[in-house]
């Protein structure tokens, strides 16, 4: 389940509204970053869930926002996010 390891620091239906931006953003951002290899796949999981839960820490919690929102950074219009790509082939996503 994503944002498993979020569950304990969440109220039960702060951690489902988080799950489903999750579930709604995921599809599209694998769609938009291809990835070559399961770690890739795993680090960009991780990086969108990190993302989520960054948000939800300024207060945030609808789904459809944070949809949005992580939907904005995670696809080629945006720039600047600053992370440790796990290969050289990685780096080119601009994250």
């Amino acid at each position: 389940m994503p944002l498993s390891q979020f569950r304990s620091h969440y109220k039960p239906n702060q951690h489902a509204k988080l799950v489903e931006a999750f579930n709604l953003v995921w599809p599209k951002v694998m769609l938009a970053k291809p990835v070559a290899n399961t770690a890739q796949l795993e680090w960009l999981r991780e990086r969108l869930e990190n993302f989520i839960v960054a948000c939800a820490s300024g207060g945030e919690f609808e789904p459809e926002r944070l949809r949005a929102t992580a939907l904005r950074a995670f696809t080629k219009q945006s720039r600047g996010m600053s992370t440790g790509e796990p290969n050289a082939k990685f780096e080119s996503l601009n994250l």
